[in-house]
Order: structure tokens, then C-alpha cells, then sequence
């Protein structure tokens, strides 16, 4: 018996992830326009989104698709070529994405990024990424990273900018306390979920 893609994704998530899902759809209001990025932290956010209502979501995550069916009343898919983030996680990829995005507007935009450190700040393996956060974040009110404790105090190929860049973290319960602090004076908000 096959299991569809999109179910098989979802038992291959972790507690951390699910746990920071549920806290960032605490975020999301019945009625919200919202941007969810790629990977699986987004992908997951999108599986805990169903008891929201009259959602309109824009996306480049493929895999998240029929879960955003359930709370969506409209979902916008950006075209482009199909990429693999490596872990299997399909999204959408290119210039085409991004002049899409000119005519769009939201009020919270979800992503998750490769990489996060105090010197480095925010870096991602993939140059598309970056220009997707630089496009993104011009176009939503309430820009927030969902992160996994495992990317603080790494640096991937291609930045981004500084920690601050971004005014919002979810995140699970166990990073390092010199984040909590350099967040904290920063006046970055930083949320931190419980595991589950």
C-alpha cells in the first residue's frame, strides 16, 4: 500500500519541529494572508494550520500543498523550477518566483533558514533562499523565522544579514542561553516552544 507523500512527510517530523509548528500557528488569525517558505519546519506549520479559517496563503512549498487545502480559501502557489531541499522537502525556485511576488502582499511571512549565528547572522545554502527572504520580508508586515535549536552557532554558505534582520524567532526550549541574551538585547522577540 502506498502512504501518500505528504502523510509519510509528516510521521518523518520530530517533536522539535512539531512543537515549533504549534507555537508559530499561534500566530496565524482566521482570516490572515500569510507566506510559508520552504523545508521542513514550514511544512510542518502547515499540517497544524486546519483549524484556522478563510486563510489566503502564498507559498513555495509543494509538499505543504494539501495540507493548506483544509484552512485555505486560497492558496497561491508560486511557479518556478522544482527544487529538493535535500532532506526530500520539493519547493518552488527562481526569478519567475520572485517577480510573482511584486503584486503580493501579506500579513505574516513564514521561513526557515539553514543557518543562524551572532557573527554571521542569517545564512542559508542556497543563494535562491536569499534573494526569497530579501523579496519576502519587503512584503510582509510580520516577517518570522521558525528555527531548530541545531541550526544556532552555524554558518552556511550565503548570508543574509544580521540576527536582527528578522524581529521574530520560534524556536524549541534548547538554545543556547548566549542567544537568549543576544535576542533579549537586541529587542528581537524570541519564542520559545515546549516539547510536546
Amino acid at each position: 500500500e502506498n502512504i501518500p507523500a505528504s502523510s509519510a512527510k509528516e510521521d518523518a517530523l520530530s517533536h522539535n519541529e512539531i512543537s515549533i509548528a504549534l507555537s508559530a500557528s499561534d500566530l496565524v488569525d482566521d482570516g490572515d494572508s500569510i507566506f510559508i517558505g520552504s523545508g521542513s519546519l514550514c511544512f510542518a506549520l502547515a499540517a497544524h494550520l486546519h483549524a484556522k479559517k478563510e486563510l489566503s496563503v502564498v507559498t513555495t512549498n509543494i509538499n505543504a500543498v494539501p495540507h493548506l487545502q483544509k484552512a485555505a480559501s486560497n492558496i497561491y502557489l508560486l511557479g518556478g523550477d522544482i527544487q529538493n531541499d535535500g532532506d526530500g522537502f520539493l519547493y518552488s525556485g527562481g526569478p519567475s518566483c520572485l517577480q510573482q511576488l511584486s503584486h503580493i502582499y501579506v500579513n505574516k511571512a513564514f521561513f526557515s533558514v539553514d543557518a543562524l549565528d551572532m557573527n554571521a547572522g542569517i545564512t542559508t545554502n542556497e543563494v535562491f533562499q536569499i534573494e526569497l527572504l530579501k523579496a519576502v520580508t519587503q512584503i510582509a508586515a510580520q516577517p518570522v523565522i521558525l528555527a531548530s535549536s541545531h541550526i544556532f552557532d552555524r554558518i552556511a554558505l550565503h548570508r543574509f544579514g544580521p540576527l536582527q534582520s528578522f524581529p521574530l524567532y520560534v524556536t524549541d526550549n534548547q538554545i543556547p542561553d548566549s542567544y537568549k541574551n543576544y535576542f533579549y538585547s537586541n529587542n528581537v522577540k524570541l519564542i520559545s516552544a515546549y516539547n510536546i
